[in-house]
């Protein structure tokens, strides 16, 4: 007996071939039959009235690292047809955590706006906890180049020497062997910004010796972009390693139109034969830190010295010329998105521009007046990204959908970045449905089955026997990312079903009634779902 059988589906399988119909049979969380199936065959049957069923969504670049604990049903992710998340990108993740890094580590996730004590020390332990409480998605976990330095160096603005190195290269080879599946940089943050190529390099090859993939934040992500693609591709060559470039784009008003020779240059990358592609979100407007802002000599010492420096006016005089000179952003494009204190909650939702007139300041003095009110814990959305550089890049053979985005659930008072909600319905629907510049089944693609035969996970990805039954049910008329920047937690709609293994973890009133409840996520660790080229 058949635990679901999804009647008359409009499959787009993700293999890039034409859509077809026909019924899809679930058991044991995988799919088992294909084709024409009689509905007395199953327990539950689902009138899918030619609805498109894709694989269930690949997120690319996640950060529900944390999430995971706090939002473990991760309502936002699910509602978009999100299934596998790939977390511990831009250099940050949770572990490792020794006890002489303890410090700096709990000094690093005050600046993200938290403060709690991380009472494990490695990602095996982790991973235990994330099993015990039970988990909404599955989770590939990577292991962040900024803890790793952290825990090493603390936050010194400098090369690191042999013994920092060797004691990195030593908790990176522990992480590995406890399930990790790769090591991701966050070379524009603190304190990644400080690392030379060599340093990586070094790192990739001992994440390369486990199969691991790379994944970066690159060192800049505006005028110097081709600088540091090439820096990427020389570190996946030199390591032998997979290279994932996060979240790509042409940051910058002054660099807009140069997303096409960012993607010759990995064009030319791939045909040399290395492995490299690059994932995206499908937003003109990026969100971070406004401690991301600051030029590097400003990050030195770690979050407390760089606030510190706020406070003197010769350094306030030259971030602020320094960040004006670099002509990437303007005062007015750059919008609150979250801070910690009661004191500042109205000035969410407004720019650095607008803060500045109700205060009677100069921009640059305002948003510097807020990282010290905030001790650095403030979230912007920056539009700063070209339409057309976007299209470039999110209409690429070589590029996978990624939020950028965190676990959160449907009530979570701060949902930031409408990418949170609404990253993949909003694909579908730009490129899909409004641009007509990707078919469904590119698309699908783009959300599936690329992302998996990238990463080694040939267990999903496609719509075929044997193939784990992470499902999307939606449809390709109204799909869209409900969220936008005035209510970026807004559910998308044509989302009508999940299934997580076999499990119907969402479900719209209507098409599927009741999920069946329970969390299915796995922690995807090195032994789970892989095969190795």
């Amino acid at each position: 007996m058949l635990s679901y059988i999804l009647k008359d589906c409009r499959v787009v399988d993700g293999t890039g071939r034409a859509a077809y119909r026909c019924d899809v049979g679930l058991r044991d969380g995988k799919i088992v039959s294909t084709g024409r199936i009689d509905a007395n065959s199953g327990e539950r049957v689902i009138d899918c009235g030619g609805l498109a069923l894709a694989p269930g969504f690949i997120d690319l670049h996640s950060h529900s690292d944390l999430g995971a604990m706090e939002h473990p049903g991760e309502s936002n992710k699910l509602s978009q047809g999100v299934t596998t998340e790939i977390a511990g990108n831009c250099g940050f993740s949770l572990f490792p955590v020794t006890e002489a890094g303890r410090p700096a580590v709990r000094a690093m996730i005050k600046s993200f706006g938290k403060d709690f004590d991380i009472p494990w020390k490695s990602g095996a332990e982790y991973y235990g906890l994330l099993r015990k409480i039970g988990i909404g998605f599955d989770y590939y976990p990577l292991v962040g180049h900024g803890m790793l330095r952290i825990n090493a160096m603390g936050f010194e603005a400098r090369r690191s020497s042999p013994d920092e190195l060797r004691l990195m290269e030593d908790l990176l080879t522990a992480e590995m062997e406890g399930g990790a599946r790769g090591f991701s940089t966050g070379l524009g943050y603190l304190p990644g910004c400080f690392a030379d190529t060599e340093e990586l390099i070094a790192l990739a090859r001992v994440a390369a010796r486990y199969g691991g993939i790379y994944t970066s934040h690159l060192r800049d992500q505006g005028r110097d972009l081709l600088k540091s693609i090439a820096e990427a591709v020389r570190i996946g060559e030199e390591a032998g390693i997979p290279v994932v470039i996060s979240h790509l784009k042409a940051y910058g008003v002054s660099n807009w139109g140069m997303a096409p020779k960012a993607l010759e240059l990995i064009e030319a990358a791939r045909a040399k034969g290395l492995k490299v592609m690059a994932d995206f979100y499908p937003y003109e407007a990026s969100s971070t830190t406004l401690m991301y802002e600051l030029p590097e000599w400003a990050k030195a010492g770690g979050p407390e010295a760089s606030l510190a420096r706020l406070s003197s006016p010769a350094d306030r005089k030259r971030i602020n010329e320094e960040i004006l000179a670099r002509g990437e952003l303007t005062w007015d494009r750059v919008v609150v998105c979250g801070v910690k204190t009661e004191a500042n909650q109205g000035v969410v939702g407004r720019s650095i521009a607008q803060i500045a007139i109700d205060r009677g300041v100069q921009a640059g003095d305002a948003a510097l007046d807020l990282l010290i009110e905030e001790r650095g814990g403030v979230e912007t959305v920056c539009s700063v990204m070209s339409p057309d550089d976007v299209d470039a890049i999110a209409t690429s053979p070589f590029t996978a959908v990624g939020s950028d985005g965190y676990a959160l659930d449907a009530d979570a008072p701060f949902a930031g970045h409408p990418r949170n909600f609404g990253a993949f319905p909003r694909f579908f629907a730009r490129y899909v449905r409004e641009k007509k510049l990707l078919s469904l089944e590119e698309a699908v693609r783009k959300t599936s089955a690329m992302a998996a035969e990238f990463l080694g996970l040939g267990d999903r990805g496609l719509i075929a026997e044997g193939y784990k039954a992470d499902l999307v049910l939606f449809d390709p008329d109204t799909i869209e990312g409900g969220a936008d920047f005035l209510a970026p937690g807004r559910k998308s709609t044509g989302i009508e079903a999940v299934f997580s293994s076999g499990s119907l973890a969402y479900g719209r009133p209507g098409v599927a009634d009741s999920a069946d409840g329970g969390r299915t996520g796995r922690v995807l660790v090195r032994t789970e779902g892989v095969k190795h080229e």
